[in-house]
């Protein structure tokens, strides 16, 4: 939920305004606005090496002038060094054509020159755009599953906590409301599903899971001898995709050893190295499913 900046500049007094309409920008895009800054380079080692680990920030940008000795376009090149493709924006009152001058001179590609008094208004578009990309229907699924989760584990948290303060008639009541919302839920999903009159509104009803549109799926095909390699491949499904969104859905990121380890309720830890394998095995399924409509088709 972070849109997260590095900001070199000595002199924030003199944008405390414009910081302010940034910061807003973001929180009505929907983001918290995490801005750290710095006014030279004497962090930056420690700083990249956060980046390198951690993917903190979405952006840099960097002032000319800064205090002591640090110049922007070397603070820039540092920048570009270590922090791999991460969008930087340099800016000074000089003229655009004099920045780019200088980062032609230090070799620095992917860098955005800007004048000061463009600054924020360029910093807004370039934040909308990066926005658009996140809010992409996948961007927003991966999202929604992260916050749920990360809520999941604090309003767990919560209830547990709140159980131990109240005395035994409390709970015992905490119990049996639990126990009739869980109850409850079932019995309306199942007299939506037995208001269905076909197969097309069974297989659109809440009551249909991911897990049940497979395992008929499995039934359906099965024994048919066009469908045996990618029968096969199915029935791995459940263990290498449902199973793994299941627990991605409530799983959170904590920082563990110099990197991020995604914390998982009765499922041993995961990090973001695991996650090219799961990118494969989804790939995989969705072109399997479509291999075997093809072959429903005649295709």
């Amino acid at each position: 939920m972070d849109f997260a900046i590095l900001w070199f500049e000595n002199q924030l007094r003199d944008l405390v305004g414009q910081i302010g309409e940034l910061e807003h920008h973001i929180s009505e895009a929907g983001f918290i606005p995490k801005i750290v800054y710095q006014p030279d380079s004497k962090e930056l080692a420690k700083l990249s090496a956060r980046q390198e680990n951690f993917h903190e920030f979405d952006l840099v940008v960097v002032d000319w002038d800064l205090d002591g000795d640090d110049k922007g376009d070397e603070v820039a090149r540092q920048v570009r060094r270590r922090f791999g493709f991460t969008d930087i924006i340099f800016y000074s009152g000089k003229k655009p054509d004099d920045l780019r001058d200088m980062v032609k001179q230090k070799a620095i590609d992917g860098v955005y020159c800007i004048h000061r008094r463009d600054l924020i208004e360029k910093m807004i578009q370039r934040v909308d755009y990066v926005v658009a990309g996140m809010s992409r229907l996948a961007a927003m699924r991966g999202l929604s599953m992260g916050v749920v989760g990360q809520c999941d584990m604090e309003l767990k948290s919560l209830v547990a906590e709140a159980y131990e303060l109240v005395d035994r008639s409390v709970r015992e009541k905490a119990i049996s409301e639990l126990d009739e919302l869980v109850s409850s839920g079932q019995k309306k999903q199942m007299l939506a599903y037995e208001a269905c009159g076909d197969l097309s509104a069974r297989l659109d009803s809440r009551a249909i899971s991911s897990f049940h549109l497979w395992k008929l799926a499995m039934m359906l095909i099965k024994g048919n001898p066009r469908f045996t390699k990618e029968r096969k491949l199915l029935a791995e499904y459940d263990m290498e995709v449902l199973k793994p969104r299941n627990a991605l859905g409530h799983a959170i990121e904590i920082e563990r050893e110099g990197q991020w380890e995604i914390q998982i309720r009765d499922a041993g830890p995961m990090t973001s190295a695991d996650f090219p394998k799961l990118r494969k095995a989804f790939a995989s399924h969705i072109s399997n499913i479509k291999a075997i409509r093809a072959l429903l088709k005649g295709d």
